[in-house]
């Protein structure tokens, strides 16, 4: 396996840390979406690893197109646990990688991100007999649109406590990560998405 503020994206010190480029969208919904969608996949997939302004283009536009197929938020949230279940994946099996983002975000790549639909469905039949499977994987693509949409200290450490009350350590870290790659370089910059 290989809220107004929140949806206009400010200037990135650099492209390559921040990793935030314009993606033109009528809906500031779905831009704000595919935006957290980005950042979430590359802080699971590829955190510290730069790619040009080109392939993050590219990639948050396959992310849109995902996205932008159903209910937004919904299929932001299913495109979001799908990330998680590559990057659980990847963790667990050695050798395993996720190769730059287009090629893994690409429709036809069975072992990149089209690979995650049947662990999706799975995990969607298992939560049919017991809601709560796999619950801090479904919880995070809120957590992170909440904490980012509010910008309240007062959502930050609710969700923070929520992962580490469900012995949910990795997506806690995570979590903590994506807001880190959110977070404007300079002081008062706020949330760059």
């Amino acid at each position: 396996m290989t809220t107004a503020a929140a949806t206009t994206a400010l200037q990135p010190a650099t492209a390559s840390l921040s990793h935030t480029t314009e993606i033109q969208a009528d809906d500031p919904q779905l831009h704000l979406l595919t935006a957290i969608a980005w950042q979430i996949s590359y802080s699971a997939l590829w955190n510290g690893k730069e790619f040009s302004p080109a392939e993050i283009s590219a990639a948050k536009e396959k992310i849109r197109l995902f996205i932008s197929q159903g209910q937004p938020q919904k299929t932001y949230s299913e495109y979001v646990q799908r990330v998680m279940l590559a990057r659980q994946y990847i963790i667990t099996h050695e050798g395993a990688y996720a190769p730059h983002p287009t090629r893994w975000l690409h429709t036809n790549n069975k072992n990149g991100f089209a690979g995650t639909e049947r662990w999706f469905r799975s995990v969607e039949e298992a939560r049919a007999k017991e809601p709560a499977f796999k619950q801090y994987i479904k919880a995070l693509p809120e957590a992170v649109l909440e904490t980012l949409q509010s910008d309240k200290a007062a959502d930050f450490h609710y969700w923070r406590s929520w992962f580490a009350e469900h012995d949910a350590h990795a997506t806690l870290n995570l979590f903590l990560s994506v807001l880190a790659n959110c977070w404007g370089h300079s002081a008062g910059a706020g949330w760059r998405v």
